[in-house]
Parts: structure tokens; C-alpha cells; sequence
């Protein structure tokens, strides 16, 4: 058994790099829509203007013809913008970070200084800071309220002082990313003798804590060498974060017209308790962060039953490898005080979102009315083309895991990285000293709570 299974870890590496770029048939589509966004699209021309796109993943935005369906929806897309519209879509890839590169043009008032930035929430943050973008909620021609921008939920890390000044294109082929679940391989589960998957113990009500441990138990041992660990997972943060969420637990509050830190409650202590009782039974572990150590990994190779957030691989359903019925997506079992079948699954300010850069060459209204034509759905339909990529990817093909990671995209949960800036970082140190045994949760969390709380004052 072991050494099948090396051998397969082996396949799976290589795959796992090659899915990356794997390719889905489909024909190009020509797009004709009658839109309204204020004006009569038919008379709309931009007279040569170009949109400048900054990316770090100009590979995604400026796709080869023929190697994905999407990479070609996208280029008949630009297409029709430039000869039906007369504008161009212009993507580059700064040299540099992302603040660096916006201000160093900005100051040179160079013919780089981009419309439109497709970056993380933490990259662009300081630039938010010195008021330098243009939230969507004052483009006269864009409807913030649209759902093809992203749901209220998954752009809320985008959202600074009650403006929306980031957006996620809701109606493309990339999944929405998020933290907090379980996948899992009900083989493995067979092997240590459970014949429940998780989805049959979400249908009969016992997803909970208290039944998640002793699973735990019985997925945890040892076969020569070969060792099988419960879940395994990447830190201490995505780690703690989820299991609070799982037990109704919120980083902030609102308490009466204040936002305030959350975590100094009992809820957050006996979720802890469980955590760091799961730790010293070894019923989970840490693998880091390497290409080949992590959690991920250890789950592919048969090491663990489960790991604790979403793949973003490109992984079809046919890649002989991973034609497996036994994995799957679940969310992370409830806590005491938790709400049933939700799980404790959140956004972070590490997801990418579009921006809008107030020193952009295109005036904003223009800009509003290119962006409502560029970023309509790409396959020409009312569903979003990344629902389609789902059913056709390894993990999300069945319709309980589809439905699970649906729902929960619609229930994620905030972890204030953003807003709360450094704060942030002495708060995932507290989860840190908690679980390495070194403070109390009472301790550790009470500790940040006055830094955090100063923070929050901040914000107004």
C-alpha cells in the first residue's frame, strides 16, 4: 500500500502542475446584446479611447486562442469591443508592486497609469489610503447593486467606509475563492473504517463537533511508516478562523453604535479548547507551506482525510488520476453555538478584486459603460459560467458538493484583515501562542483586544 501510494503522489504532483493549464473545449460566441446602461449601446463608440488593465495574471486577461473555452469567449469579447464600440483593452503586467508601479507612474504622469487594477485587497490597500481610487458607487453608468460585480458577501473586503471600491467579475469562469471548508476522500474515511461521508452525516444531523472528533480518531493512525493524520491543515490562522465561524463566533461586532473585537467571550474559549485538545491528541497537523508539504498533499497521497480550504486547481472530472467518486466538499462541522450546515467558511483580503484608479485616462462615466459590456456574462447566458466550471471539476461535480460550496459562498463570513491593518497581524499571533500551548485563549485574546478596538476607532 505504501508504495502504490508514493507512486501515486508522484502522478498526482505532476498532474496538479499540469491541470493547472488545462483546457476546456467550446466555440467562440459572438456577443450582440441590447444593454442599458443609461444610453443606447447601439450608438455607443468610444472614439479610440483605450481601457488600461494592471494584472499580475496577464496570462488570464490576455489568453492564448484555442486553449480554453473561456480564453476565447474573452478574446471574441475584445473583439467586439474594438470593432463594434471602437475602444481597446489594453493589459500589462507592472515590473513592480502593484503601489510602487501606480505610484511611480502616477507621479511621472506617464501613459501607463492604469483604468482599471485586477489585484488582492492587501496589495492595493495603501492606495485606498491615500484616496487614490474611485469607488464603484461613483460611476454614474455602473449599478453597484448588480450581482455580476460579486456578491454583497464575497466583495465585502472590498467595501472601505461604506463604499464598494472593489469589485469580483461574478459572471466569468474563475470560482470564488474562499477559506474555512472540508474536502474530503470518503475511501480514505472506508479505509479507517467510517461509512458515513460527511454528506450523509450534514443530511442526518450529526456534521457537528462532538461526532467530528472521535471521526477524527478513527482516520488518525499508523500502517508501518505510513501514517494517516484526521486533517491535516496550512496555519494556525485559516485554522482558528474557521472553527470560530463553525461555532458563531465573529471577529467584530457591533456593539451599540461601535464596532467592537468579538473574541473575548466564551464561545471563542471553548472553541480553543477543542481545537487545541485536537492538537494534543494529534488528531490533526500542520504541514506548511512548500510546493510538496503541504496540506493539500498530504490529502491527495492518502495521509489525510480532508483538508481545510478550496482547491482552485483546474481539475476535471475525466483526468484519469483524479476520476475518483470519493472525494469531496463539505462544510467544517458545527460547533455548540454554531449554525447548522453554514460551516465556517470566510473571505480574506488575500482574494483578488477589480479597482479603479482615480488618475485612470478614461473619464469615469465612459469607463462605467465599457466595464458594463466587458464584464457581462461571457457565455452569453443568465448563469454564471463559473457555476458550469464547477460541474466539471473533481471535487464539485456531484450536486451535494456543488450545492455545499454554493451555499456557503452565500454565507461566508469577514475576517477584518483589511480594515484592521496591523492589528490583524498581533491577533493571528494570539491564535498562534494559543495553540502552541504558550497562552490562554482568555490571555492571548484579551491582550489584542485594546489594539484591535483602537483600530476600529479608526475606521469610524
Amino acid at each position: 500500500m505504501k508504495t502504490i501510494r508514493r507512486m501515486i503522489s508522484s502522478i498526482i504532483i505532476t498532474v496538479m502542475l499540469l491541470s493547472t493549464f488545462a483546457c476546456s473545449g467550446g466555440e467562440a460566441e459572438v456577443f450582440d446584446y441590447s444593454l442599458d446602461y443609461g444610453d443606447d449601446s447601439s450608438e455607443l463608440d468610444f472614439g479610440g479611447q483605450s481601457m488600461l488593465i494592471l494584472t499580475g495574471w496577464d496570462e488570464e486577461w490576455k489568453p492564448e486562442s484555442g486553449f480554453t473555452a473561456m480564453g476565447d469567449h474573452l478574446i471574441a469579447r475584445y473583439k467586439e469591443i474594438e470593432t463594434k464600440y471602437h475602444c481597446y483593452i489594453d493589459i500589462f503586467e507592472g515590473n513592480t508592486g502593484f503601489e510602487t508601479f501606480i505610484l511611480t507612474n502616477v507621479a511621472a504622469s506617464t501613459d501607463r497609469i492604469p483604468d482599471m487594477v485586477d489585484c488582492h485587497a492587501s496589495e492595493i490597500y495603501g492606495i485606498y489610503k491615500m484616496n487614490m481610487l474611485t469607488p464603484y458607487d461613483d460611476v454614474r453608468t455602473i449599478d453597484i447593486n448588480d450581482e455580476k460585480w460579486g456578491n454583497r458577501n464575497f466583495i465585502r473586503y472590498g467595501k472601505f467606509n461604506g463604499l464598494q471600491y472593489g469589485t469580483f467579475p461574478y459572471d466569468w469562469e474563475f470560482i470564488p475563492a474562499i477559506l474555512g471548508v472540508c474536502m474530503f476522500d470518503s475511501t480514505v474515511l472506508r479505509e479507517a473504517g467510517i461509512n458515513k461521508t460527511p454528506h450523509e452525516m450534514l443530511e442526518d444531523g450529526t456534521w457537528t463537533w462532538n461526532n467530528f472528533e472521535p471521526l477524527l480518531e478513527s482516520a488518525t493512525y499508523t500502517e508501518g511508516d505510513f501514517k494517516v493524520t484526521g486533517l491535516g491543515y496550512e496555519d494556525t490562522t485559516k485554522l482558528s478562523q474557521t472553527a470560530l465561524f463553525s461555532n458563531g463566533c465573529q471577529i467584530v461586532e457591533k456593539q451599540g453604535e461601535k464596532n467592537r473585537f468579538a473574541l473575548t467571550n466564551n464561545k471563542a474559549y471553548e472553541t480553543f479548547d477543542w481545537l487545541k485538545g485536537l492538537k494534543d491528541k494529534n488528531l490533526i497537523y500542520q504541514t506548511g507551506y512548500g510546493d510538496f508539504n503541504q496540506h493539500k498533499m498530504l490529502f491527495f497521497v492518502g495521509e489525510s482525510f480532508n483538508f481545510t480550504h478550496m482547491t482552485q486547481f483546474h481539475i476535471d472530472a475525466d483526468t484519469p488520476v483524479y476520476k475518483h467518486d470519493g472525494y469531496g466538499f463539505a462544510p467544517f462541522p458545527c460547533g455548540p453555538n454554531g449554525e447548522y450546515g453554514i460551516g465556517g467558511s470566510y473571505i480574506t483580503q488575500g482574494r483578488r478584486l477589480n479597482w479603479l484608479l482615480k488618475a485612470g485616462q478614461m473619464e469615469k462615466d465612459d469607463l462605467g459603460r465599457l466595464m458594463n459590456i466587458l464584464f457581462e456574462p461571457l457565455e452569453g447566458t443568465n448563469r454564471k459560467a463559473w457555476i458550469d466550471f464547477l460541474e466539471k471539476s473533481v471535487f464539485y461535480y456531484r450536486e451535494d458538493d456543488r450545492n455545499a460550496f454554493l451555499n456557503m459562498v452565500e454565507n461566508v463570513k469577514y475576517d477584518w484583515s483589511s480594515p484592521l491593518e496591523s492589528a490583524y497581524s498581533s491577533l493571528t499571533g494570539a491564535f498562534g501562542k494559543i495553540l502552541n500551548g504558550s497562552e490562554s485563549a482568555a490571555s492571548a485574546l484579551g491582550a489584542v483586544e485594546e489594539k484591535i478596538n483602537n483600530q476600529l476607532d479608526k475606521q469610524g
